[in-house]
């Protein structure tokens, strides 16, 4: 979850494709690694957030993409 939030960060109103996402956090196209992985780090950051606050949706997250939901951004 630390990761995915760094990364997300890094530009707070982009929607990142899992593929972008797994590229930062270091891996190559060559290695094996699941896009699932993503998708399992934005339901703990969901998760962790919840826990303390009414946010339930403070990550829009699919299996394709993730990204900052909208409204919780600042125009």
């Amino acid at each position: 979850p630390h990761k995915l939030m760094r990364t997300l960060f890094k530009d707070e109103h982009k929607v990142w494709a899992n593929d972008e996402v797994i590229e930062d956090w270091g891996y190559s196209y060559d290695e094996e690694v699941s896009t699932n992985k993503v998708y399992q780090a934005g339901k703990k950051v969901n998760s962790i957030i919840a826990q303390d606050t009414k946010i339930k949706d403070f990550l829009d997250v699919s299996t394709k993409s993730v990204s900052i939901n909208k409204k919780y951004l600042k125009t």
